[in-house]
């Protein structure tokens, strides 16, 4: 989605790599384009993927304690 609204990077051209920038990204980009805004169901899909993230970070970091 990045890719299609005007590039996975950001404004200096450094690759956005954590997930957390890429949902704030494209949630500043759903401002200004009504397409991205309508896929993204006007931010409810965004907000399931941040939930999906922070499980699973929850998750990632439980388990390298545990190893």
């Amino acid at each position: 989605m990045l890719r299609q609204s005007g590039g996975a990077s950001h404004r200096n051209g450094r690759p956005i790599k954590m997930m957390g920038p890429k949902i704030g990204e494209l949630r500043n980009r759903m401002s200004t384009d009504v397409i991205l805004k309508g896929q993204l169901n006007n931010g409810q899909l965004l907000d399931d993927l941040v939930s999906w993230k922070d499980k699973r970070d929850y998750l990632m970091h439980a388990w390298q304690m545990v190893h």
